[in-house]
């Protein structure tokens, strides 16, 4: 997981959260000279914050979960941002803290839930 984005994804990445009912504000925190990620902290309307960091990956696989950013150690969202990517879906607990992997559609839908780690995407709802 990198910097490997074409460079109009971050922007749009940052539009789509900014007009995103559910987000009060949000802030890059990754560091370019420390993270070799870029990390997000998303600040919700009467809800908890999510830390959100996304991924280069075409096709996400557990050493890219592995090389996650330290940001997400106490939980937040892995965003497989680009488009051409495979979907995916996982929710992994490490420590009591969960962390959900899916494309933009995912974080989309989990960021209006309160408790976003237990975000479902459609075709799994019951």
């Amino acid at each position: 997981m990198g910097r490997d984005l074409h460079y109009s994804i971050v922007p749009y990445f940052e539009k789509v959260l900014q007009d995103h009912s559910s987000v009060k504000m949000f802030q890059r925190i990754d560091s370019d000279t420390t993270d070799d990620h870029y990390v997000y902290r998303v600040e919700r309307h009467n809800k908890i914050d999510v830390v959100v960091q996304l991924s280069d990956a075409y096709c996400f696989t557990d050493a890219d979960y592995w090389s996650k950013s330290k940001c997400l150690d106490s939980g937040g969202v892995i965003c497989i941002i680009k488009p051409e990517a495979s979907d995916v879906f996982e929710r992994k607990q490490i420590n009591g803290k969960y962390i959900i992997i899916g494309k933009l559609n995912i974080l989309m839908g989990a960021l209006n839930k309160d408790d976003f780690w237990n975000y479902k995407p459609k075709d799994e709802r019951n």
